[in-house]
């Protein structure tokens, strides 16, 4: 129902009144004029719509853009991830290949000290038996140096191999330490895309409501001026007998002190959904009856999208009364009323969830404050 309000005030006015003379005629076109720049206005406000959207466009096109360098981002990190994982196979294939060496020189080794020892018994002592022949003995002092110097290589070689082991294990855990902090990298990267895709989504749905909710609204609106104006052509050109005096010449007596009783649940001029309330919203039990607040005739009485179950009294000298979100009512079009008079009953026509009564009034086209014109103060 947003705008409605502002645009029923203004339409209202237009109602054409038994013996209205040119004058009156060329005022209400002056007013109809007013209402066309009414749905400029509303014109205006859908180039804004479309402004905004290109402003989320342009949001939506940041975002699309951060997720393909994330999704870019994602890419190199998991080939990284996956050359590392070959390279830690490499790493653990040559160090099972020195693994395997040093078995090997182990063995050998063994075997040549079990050799050196069971030859090395029987040769020197026989050496040390035999003094004979000293060439002899000089030819085995020198294959035992051999021997000896043999064994020593084969320790050395050991050595390096047990080197090299350990500096590839050293090799291997720095290499798994550096494949486990990609991996977080990524699942970081993975984290913050989830995230951009989430704020995506979030964006793409703000920006479909926000399109659908201005789009309808602005529809609505265009649909209920379009409602309005019919309705002024369609209204009978009737207005109160001249006996019968305009709300402003009546005494306190013949005004109805107030349509229903009951709290002011949205004062004239406060903030709404829609901009501000053009009139006021008075709670009240369902049923409760709603009284005229002064006299005059019933121009409209139906449904009307927005505000329900609608009933409008032209009080003559540009007064009108306006009565909405009925349960039910109780006069008809062209029906003369009395200040006090029932009229409608409180309801929560028109969409609302609570029952109430909105209750405006129009002088000359122009939302007032209801309070202030029943002399109800502020």
């Amino acid at each position: 129902m947003r705008g409605l309000a502002r645009i029923l005030g203004l339409v209202v006015l237009a109602l054409p009144t038994a013996g209205a003379d040119a004058g009156e005629r060329e005022e209400k076109d002056r007013e109809l004029h007013t209402l066309r720049g009414k749905i400029r206005i509303e014109e205006v406000a859908v180039g804004g719509l479309e402004s905004q959207k290109s402003d989320l466009s342009s949001q939506l096109g940041a975002l699309e853009r951060r997720y393909g360098e994330l999704s870019k981002s994602l890419r190199d990190l998991e080939n990284q991830a996956r050359s590392q994982e070959r390279q830690l196979d490499d790493l653990k294939r040559q160090r099972a290949e020195l693994r395997v060496g040093i078995l090997q020189h182990n063995r050998t080794l063994i075997a040549q000290t079990r050799a050196a020892y069971a030859d090395g018994r029987r040769e020197w002592l026989k050496l040390a038996l035999n003094q004979d022949d000293p060439a002899r003995a000089s030819r085995m002092l020198a294959y035992y140096g051999y021997l000896n110097r043999a064994r020593s290589a084969q320790l050395q070689i050991l050595d390096r191999s047990l080197a090299g082991t350990r500096e590839l294990e050293a090799k291997l855990l720095a290499e798994a330490e550096r494949l486990n902090s990609t991996r977080a990298r990524i699942a970081r990267e993975q984290a913050d895309l989830e995230a951009s895709r989430k704020q995506r989504r979030e964006l793409m749905a703000g920006l479909e409501h926000e399109l659908k909710d201005r789009g309808g609204r602005l529809k609505r609106l265009r649909d209920d001026v379009q409602r309005l104006q019919d309705l002024i052509a369609a209204l009978p050109e009737t207005a109160p007998p001249e006996s019968r005096g305009a709300p402003d010449e009546q005494t306190p007596s013949e005004r109805a002190a107030w349509p229903v009783q009951g709290p002011l649940l949205a004062r004239f001029g406060s903030p709404r959904l829609s901009g501000q309330w053009d009139g006021v919203l008075i709670g009240a039990q369902e049923g409760s009856p709603v009284r005229a607040v002064a006299r005059g005739r019933v121009v409209y009485a139906d449904w009307l999208r927005g505000y329900g179950l609608l009933i409008i009294v032209d009080h003559g000298t540009g007064h009108l009364s306006l009565y909405a979100f009925n349960q039910s009512l109780h006069k008809a079009l062209g029906d003369w009323v009395e200040a006090g008079d029932i009229i409608a009953s409180v309801g929560s026509s028109g969409g609302r969830s609570e029952p109430g009564l909105y209750f405006g009034v129009r002088e000359n086209g122009r939302p007032i404050n209801p309070l202030q014109w029943s002399g109800r103060g502020n």
